[in-house]
């Protein structure tokens, strides 16, 4: 009995579809039939297309050296297609640099390579969109900025009544000097840049001087930008 009961339920299942292709009118059979089958096939499945401009798996350091700034008006309504129109297919990911939300002007270009990132910094400027913008290699102020550390000097313990002059009295050779200021005044700390790093390298090895009476400490590099 309960196997009877199994084929009812069945039957009673399978008795709505029954009933409505009887409901279609019988000329129009035919199509009802083709649209339940395409229906009940499965939807194939969306593949997800990727950007053919988006940086490759590198490193951030060797990024750095295939990244090219670029600075520009605000106006220009600046993209990949019109990034890849100035430098051809070598350029493979844009980012803009925005301040709430609108383009500041800045952007920075990363290229498949370091030569083709050089080539491109070397033109100096470019045209895109009819605007000019400006090129540079996006490294290129952290080298310079390790440039200036390597031929600079920290002096410390310095006389609170030195002033430049007798720094270069002492060092006739210096490129540039600072003296470090706060509120309360000097604060016993200097710095020396040569023109090289050699001459730098030298004064260093001397360890100490005496400026204003005061043995005064000397220390290769610094941190900050002067």
């Amino acid at each position: 009995e309960e196997e009877g009961t199994d084929d009812e339920d069945d039957d009673e299942k399978e008795a709505p579809a029954s009933r409505d292709v009887d409901a279609v009118p019988a000329h129009l059979r035919d199509m009802w039939m083709q649209e339940q089958a395409g229906a009940a096939k499965p939807k194939a499945p969306t593949s997800k297309v990727e950007s053919n401009v988006e940086p490759g798996p590198f490193d951030a350091a060797e990024q750095d050296t295939r990244t090219v700034h670029l600075r520009t008006t605000r106006g220009l309504k600046l993209d990949m297609h019109g990034v890849q129109r100035a430098f051809g297919r070598d350029a493979i990911h844009l980012r803009l640099v925005k301040k709430a939300g609108v383009f500041a002007g800045s952007a920075f270009v990363v290229f498949n390579c370091k030569e083709a990132a050089q080539a491109a910094a070397a033109q100096g400027t470019v045209k895109i969109g009819g605007k000019d913008c400006q090129l540079r290699m996006s490294n290129s102020d952290v080298n310079e900025l390790q440039r200036r550390n390597e031929r600079s000097i920290k002096l410390d313990n310095c006389h609170p009544q030195m002033d430049e002059s007798h720094v270069r009295d002492v060092f006739p050779e210096a490129e540039s000097i600072k003296l470090v200021q706060r509120n309360t005044g000097f604060t016993g700390v200097a710095f020396v840049r040569f023109k090289t790093v050699q001459e730098a390298e030298l004064v260093v090895a001397r360890k100490s001087v005496r400026i204003c009476g005061r043995p005064v400490t000397l220390e290769s590099g610094r941190r900050d930008r002067w």
